[in-house]
């Protein structure tokens, strides 16, 4: 049974949270990269991103530690304060501008959190000039079924 990385019950780190999304960011890339097919690469970072605020203002359980942290990432008062007392649930809080003025990308970077567009850009120049760690084979049958429709008599 796989873990919701990204789940809000998944009471961890947010340092481990981070580098087990990595990981598996990484994997997927290398498995979904080969596809040249841009469309969706932005909502899913975007939707990646507002996972991760919503992760992190269910962290910031109490009404305080959400001001303190919303005003320490230079979220305005004004704004931070109506946020931090809402009742809303902690997905709709994740796109607020309260917590994209505070947790903004460059400060999920920082944190660690990999941008999947980047890893798509970076992937699909390797890809087209054959430097990816692993060799293809010349074999057409190895990439239907690894060669094993060749060794069947």
């Amino acid at each position: 049974m796989g873990v919701n990385l990204s789940g809000r019950s998944w009471f961890v780190s947010m340092e481990y949270r981070m580098m087990k999304i990595a990981q598996n960011l990484r994997g997927w890339m290398g498995y979904y990269g080969i596809s040249e097919y841009y469309r969706p690469i932005p909502e899913i970072d975007s939707w990646l991103r507002r996972r991760m605020r919503m992760c992190y203002w269910k962290q910031w359980r109490y009404v305080r530690t959400r001001i303190r942290n919303l005003l320490q990432m230079g979220t305005h008062r004004n704004v931070a304060l109506p946020m931090s007392f809402s009742r809303k649930v902690t997905w709709m809080c994740a796109r607020t501008l309260a917590t994209q003025t505070g947790m903004t990308i460059q400060w999920l970077k920082d944190q660690g959190l990999l941008s999947v567009k980047e890893l798509w850009v970076n992937f699909i120049p390797q890809l087209r000039s054959g430097n990816l760690s692993e060799t293809r084979s010349t074999d057409p049958h190895a990439a239907c079924c690894g060669g094993w429709c060749r060794a069947r008599p």
